[in-house]
């Protein structure tokens, strides 16, 4: 069986400067239509064939689309023209897709994925427009610095941008290095509240591909083969791969996710279930969406709570630079006898 693996970026394709000029909106908009055209009866070929003569897209999306059409009519699969288009799709996406071409589900993994997408967008939407008022704050804060006192202005701004750039130093580091990545998701599980986060994610996405994948006919063993990468965090990408090697030993899928000693108690009394009625792939489908849920509503708690957040941390600063001022200046009185 094909697995869905990623070369390395520098062997990857001599297109990766216009990856970044097409929107994950793009894409969204793409999988969703694609997914309806297919569901439709439509071909891959025709249906590439009407996305291309449909709405407008930026230059770097219609490069991508005709490379991907151009690549099917020469007969590769659908699997192998996105890994080779001109845009870098994520591993989860190549894992669904590759494990729907193989077991003849691709319009609702496709559907699957574009939804997976679509809510995700909603999600960034909503934290940029919450965002909008604190940075506001921010600002005018720098300002009243800036008129208040003019010598720390400059040492606040170059705080404030070495804590961004750390953030963003961390997030690229965490792409490019695997050692660093492994570091970061093992400290990421460990948080109090991202921690729940980042696990309910995971096993969300490791439930929705091997219940799709079994449930579309795959045997056990090698739907658990397109997990690897899946998940997006490495403690259950290598639990992952110890679950496979224990099935090919023999043991029996409960056996070998209660070996990862990753998983909770829900996910084993799930496969427990779902053996018992000889329903795996419905059990695993509501174990994932009752983690998509979990995930749905802890990350509106925490948007939600970012902007007041900022705030008083914002309002505490501002009165203390206030304290300060008012102090020197009474301190000044005094010394004048005034």
């Amino acid at each position: 069986m094909r697995q869905a693996r990623i070369p390395a970026d520098g062997a990857r394709r001599q297109t990766s400067a216009r990856q970044e000029a097409i929107s994950e909106q793009e894409i969204a908009d793409f999988t969703r239509q694609l997914a309806t055209m297919l569901k439709a009866g439509l071909p891959m070929a025709n249906a590439l064939e009407t996305m291309s003569r449909g709405q407008h897209r930026s230059a770097a999306a219609n490069r991508m689309l005709a490379d991907i059409r151009c690549k099917i009519g020469e007969g590769s699969s659908f699997f192998t023209a996105l890994e080779t288009a001109p845009f870098r799709f994520d591993t989860l996406y190549l894992q669904l897709v590759c494990a729907g071409e193989q077991t003849g589900a691709l319009d609702a993994l496709l559907e699957r994925l574009a939804s997976q997408m679509e809510r995700a967008l909603a999600i960034k939407g909503k934290l940029k427009s919450m965002l909008y008022y604190p940075a506001l704050n921010i600002l005018v804060a720098l300002v009243m610095i800036a008129i208040v006192f003019p010598g720390l202005f400059f040492p606040v701004l170059l705080s404030l941008a070495a804590l961004i750039g750390g953030v963003w130093g961390i997030l690229k580091a965490r792409k490019t290095s695997r050692d660093f990545r492994i570091g970061v998701d093992r400290l990421l599980l460990d948080l109090p509240v991202f921690g729940k986060l980042a696990r309910d994610s995971a096993i969300a996405r490791w439930s929705r591909v091997l219940a799709t994948a079994y449930a579309s006919g795959m045997p056990l063993i090698e739907a658990v083969r397109l997990l690897d990468g899946a998940t997006g965090n490495h403690v259950y990408d290598r639990a992952c791969h110890h679950i496979h090697f224990a099935l090919e030993r023999g043991d029996t899928l409960l056996q070998a996710v209660q070996a990862a000693r990753v998983f909770p108690e829900v996910v084993l009394q799930t496969i427990t279930v779902g053996d018992s009625t000889g329903k795996l792939d419905g059990a695993l489908n509501r174990l994932a969406e009752y983690h998509e849920q979990e995930v749905d509503l802890r990350t509106a708690t925490i948007i939600s709570l970012i902007p007041p957040i900022i705030t008083i941390v914002l309002g505490i600063l501002v009165g203390i630079l206030l304290v300060i001022f008012y102090t020197g200046r009474f301190s000044a009185i005094d010394s004048l006898g005034l």
